[in-house]
């Protein structure tokens, strides 16, 4: 999505002549960076950070808390699914905690420890709660209310 945005906008200011300086198409061409689809995910292929604390979030969603809530298995989810990423990066030997990205400024380390918490706080349950009460058995599936409850509305 930010790559798109990014290249219709710097294509618009190339079009209306604002791109003297080239602003844009270095803008561009920093949208290629690896470290985007690290986070991002590939195109077709891999889920990415990003991707993998949904994942985790919605795992957790009916805990109270994630069941290791310093982190080490977000980073442990993290790096099973992008350790052979060239923009991923462990935080060493010493830290099961943390995980790094290798941006355009270097390598950026990130303590994972409210991720999953802070991401799941996005999904609000009461309006999950508030779906699957629905008089329409497609939203209560789709809500996570399950097929049996559907079929018992019918």
């Amino acid at each position: 999505f930010n790559r798109q945005v990014f290249a219709c906008e710097a294509e618009e200011y190339t079009a209306e002549g604002l791109d003297a300086d080239g602003q844009w198409e270095r803008l561009t061409a920093a949208c290629q960076l690896q470290a985007l689809s690290l986070l991002e995910g590939a195109p077709g292929g891999g889920l990415g950070i990003f991707g993998v604390i949904n994942d985790r979030s919605r795992c957790c969603l009916g805990r109270s808390s994630e069941p290791e809530s310093d982190g080490s298995a977000l980073v442990d989810s993290i790096a099973r699914a992008c350790a052979g990423h060239p923009a991923f990066c462990r935080a060493g030997k010493s830290s099961k905690r943390a995980f790094g990205v290798r941006h355009f400024a270097g390598e950026v380390f990130y303590e994972a420890a409210t991720f999953v918490r802070k991401n799941a706080s996005a999904h609000r349950p009461d309006i999950g709660a508030f779906l699957r009460r629905s008089s329409s058995a497609f939203v209560r599936e789709v809500a996570g209310g399950g097929a049996e409850q559907a079929a018992e509305a019918c």
